[in-house]
Order: C-alpha cells, then structure tokens, then sequence
C-alpha cells in the first residue's frame, strides 16, 4: 500500500515513518508535489494536514483538487485544533476523516493506523461481495 503524507512536523513525520513502516510512504511538503503523486503515482491513500505553514488551507484545496479530478483516494486530514467548519467541508468534499491531533503523537498515529486498517477492512469486503467469482457447471442428463 502506498500512503502519501503531508505535513510540516518534522518530529510527527519521523513518527510516520516509524510507525507505518510496512507501507510504501512518501512525505511531500508542498500542494504542487502532491497533486502530481495523486495524478501520476499510484496512491492509496493520502494523510495530509488541514494547513500549511502558513497556515493556508491545504487540506481543502486538496480534498477540491481529488473531488474535482474524480480520483477515488481515502483521505485523512489531520489539523492541530478542532476547527468544524473546515472539518465539515473536507467532509463534505469526500475525506474518509477529519482528526484533532493528540497532544500525545503517539494516540494521532494509533488513530491514523486505526482508520486505514479500517478502510482496508471495507475494501476487502465490497471485493468479496461486489466480485464473488464462481464457477458452475451444469449437468443435463437428458443430453445424448
């Protein structure tokens, strides 16, 4: 599984590294890099912080950029306070969730872990009810 991530805490995405070390992550720190992940890479999911350094809402822009694409990618984003009505529009632009980080990072990472295993979990069961491949044989005795 591939995970793209953005965000501007040096320490939390050393902990991200860590801790989702048996996905493929890759760490942008800027809007441009990750649109041409999302476009031109295989993505599987996305973790990206609702603002940027200067404190622009990027996570909006980019749940704008997947929404109007109509690329299909979980996305989390992660903001530093609780901020509801940002929350509700990347909600409402598709964002599987909106998190508070933790003041302890290791509960944001158990969080984010918890919701992508989920997701996978959901993945792996619409491909079992969606594509159920059988095969039937038909026997007919009157056949000569």
């Amino acid at each position: 599984m591939n995970i793209l991530i953005y965000e501007h805490q040096k320490d939390l995405i050393d902990l991200f590294k860590i801790e989702l070390n048996e996905y493929n992550v890759t760490v942008c720190d800027n809007i441009i890099d990750i649109k041409n992940h999302i476009i031109h890479e295989h993505v599987d999911f996305v973790i990206a912080e609702l603002k940027d350094q200067n404190d622009s809402p990027l996570g909006i822009e980019l749940m704008k950029t997947i929404s109007f694409s109509k690329i299909s990618i979980p996305v989390i984003i992660t903001a530093s306070k609780s901020d509801l009505s940002h929350a509700v529009e990347s909600m409402k632009l598709g964002a599987t969730d909106f998190i508070t980080k933790k003041e302890k990072q290791s509960d944001t990472i158990t969080t984010i872990k918890e919701i992508i295993n989920k997701n996978i979990s959901t993945k792996r069961l619409a491909k079992k009810s969606i594509n159920p491949k059988k095969n039937i044989l038909f026997i007919d005795d009157d056949v000569q």
